[in-house]
């Protein structure tokens, strides 16, 4: 079985990292792909949601080369939730995810990881960076964001990677954003951007906490839409 690993990363707190990270696993899993979802944020946003803080298992023992058993979610989704501790693991090599990820055997036994990593640049956020095959870098629709993104985008051009890298435009509203904020993210990452901004939605926070919410059938299938196009670059086999 091949693996595809993928994060959602930013450098700013509040761009839709960790719900973009959740629909990414739970909309694929809905769809009978065998996922792995890995909270690596001392800040247990991810954790909370499914009722997993202070658990035994640990993306903490993950990262320090223990093999733990994930917890199951669902038939399809299981998950290795965060430690508060996790913010002590600052000397730890930015391979080292990868490695444990290799070693342990979670490669090969899914179709994906999803890893969700803090919102600021660190060593859990460069180990999520250097385990990946597809990176999603987010920003909401503000010119403060545009340029936390820019520099992020600076700092990705020294770490060589080979990744498949995507830029998208967060919480999108016409009336309500910025003027020209969006037109400066089409100049700059033009190459990178998704050809759609995410609309902002009440909805889209919703569903990664309730993943058996019925949904309008227009929301639906425009976030299977953006699923497919941001997770998939080729098949999982």
């Amino acid at each position: 079985m091949k693996t595809q690993t993928i994060t959602t990363v930013s450098t700013k707190g509040g761009t839709g990292k960790t719900t973009v990270n959740t629909l990414i696993a739970e909309t694929l899993a809905a769809e009978g792909k065998r996922v792995l979802l890995i909270d690596l944020d001392p800040n247990l946003t991810m954790t909370q949601t499914f009722n997993l803080v202070m658990a035994n298992n640990t993306s903490k023992d993950l990262i320090s080369g223990i093999t733990v058993q994930p917890y199951s979610i669902t038939n399809k989704l299981d998950f290795i939730p965060a430690d508060l501790d996790l913010s002590f693991l600052a000397n730890i090599m930015d391979t080292q995810l990868k490695n444990c990820l290799q070693k342990g055997g979670y490669i090969g036994n899914y179709d994906y990881i999803i890893i969700d990593p803090p919102g600021h640049w660190c060593s859990l956020s460069r180990n999520a960076i250097f385990a990946c095959q597809k990176m999603i870098v987010t920003g909401n629709c503000s010119k403060i964001d545009f340029y936390a993104t820019s520099k992020f985008m600076q700092t990705l051009q020294n770490c060589c990677l080979d990744v498949d890298l995507s830029v998208v435009v967060n919480q999108f509203k016409t009336k309500l954003n910025e003027p020209e904020a969006l037109e400066m993210y089409q100049n700059a990452f033009a190459d990178y951007l998704y050809k759609e901004p995410i609309p902002q939605c009440v909805t889209l926070k919703k569903i990664t906490s309730q993943p058996d919410l019925i949904l309008p059938a227009r929301i639906k299938n425009k976030l299977i839409d953006f699923v497919h196009e941001m997770s998939i670059t080729e098949e999982a086999e």
